[in-house]
């Protein structure tokens, strides 16, 4: 099951440890918190409170910038657009 604390930890450490960061943990914990975090009106919850966590430098490399036009695309209620960019994630992995 998801868990948000859990997630939020991780990032939390990888501020303190940087050098321990791994980024495919932290684009696994943001995919999660995109897909089945708390949602409003105003996007995923959990998903914008773990951008401010991570480092600017690990949000320009791939696959952050295609998160956040996946949250881009559930915000617009783009559901069908938004699976298709989310599967190309997984098959660029």
């Amino acid at each position: 099951p998801y868990d948000s604390n859990a997630n939020r930890t991780l990032v939390k450490l990888y501020q303190f440890f940087p050098q321990n960061a791994q980024a495919q943990y932290i684009v696994l914990a943001a995919a999660l918190a995109l897909v089945y975090g708390t949602a409003t009106k105003e996007g995923s919850l959990d998903f914008g409170s773990l951008g401010c966590l991570i480092n600017e430098s690990m949000k320009k490399e791939e696959p952050y910038p295609t998160l956040i036009r996946c949250a881009d695309l559930l915000d617009s209620c783009q559901f069908s657009e938004f699976w298709s960019v989310f599967h190309s994630i997984e098959n660029n992995s």
